[in-house]
């Protein structure tokens, strides 16, 4: 299938283009190719689909950037949205810290209000969230104080999921992940220093 769309003219390179010609043809039936992005489009990565919202498809990439783009006329694709585009990696890391510092302003504007409230459930976290709170569990000491759950807030009017973790009732570990389950910040504090947002 790929030598029959780069003979037909398609450029890999564009972003979006050999993912969503595949995509559309594996909701037609048709088997797309198992694709290597890495290794056959260097620069590139895979966004996934997220929702379709106001006639546009909303993709959520690895590191957290989303990319919106306008839904596509045909029947082969469900709400008109591919299951998978590709765009560059350059791309995804500048579309994704902003959003990451407003989880992290959200997070510590809940601090400022007394902590978060709305418990999410071991079921809907996301891979790398549901992780990170289990190795939680299994690394905190034993005994009172010590505790780790999980979270979710809205940042931006999209859902970030929060591990936190009290060690020894005065200290304090966090992790955000977005919805795909990447972590897009991390941060530690306790009753001598305030959080402080540690590199990744």
């Amino acid at each position: 299938m790929t030598s029959v769309l780069l003979a037909a003219g398609f450029s890999p390179a564009a972003a979006g283009s050999f993912a969503e010609l595949a995509s559309q043809a594996d909701a037609n039936g048709a088997k797309a190719p198992a694709v290597n992005v890495g290794a056959a489009f260097p620069g590139m990565q895979t966004c996934s689909f997220t929702e379709a919202k106001n006639n546009t498809c909303v993709f959520t990439c690895k590191n957290g950037a989303t990319v919106v783009r306008p839904a596509i006329q045909s029947q082969f694709v469900a709400n008109g949205c591919a299951k998978f585009i590709m765009v560059s990696s350059d791309f995804q890391n500048k579309a994704a810290q902003p959003w990451a510092e407003a989880a992290k302003a959200a997070y510590e504007n809940a601090l400022d209000e007394g902590g978060l409230t709305i418990f999410a459930d071991l079921k809907e976290l996301p891979p790398g969230a549901r992780r990170q709170l289990e190795q939680e569990w299994q690394t905190l000491p034993q005994g009172p104080g010590n505790s780790s759950e999980a979270f979710k807030m809205q940042a931006n009017g999209r859902t970030a999921f929060v591990v936190q973790s009290y060690v020894n009732s005065d200290s304090l570990r966090v992790f955000i992940f977005n919805a795909a389950g990447v972590l897009v910040a991390r941060g530690e504090g306790s009753s001598d220093s305030p959080l402080a947002w540690l590199p990744l």
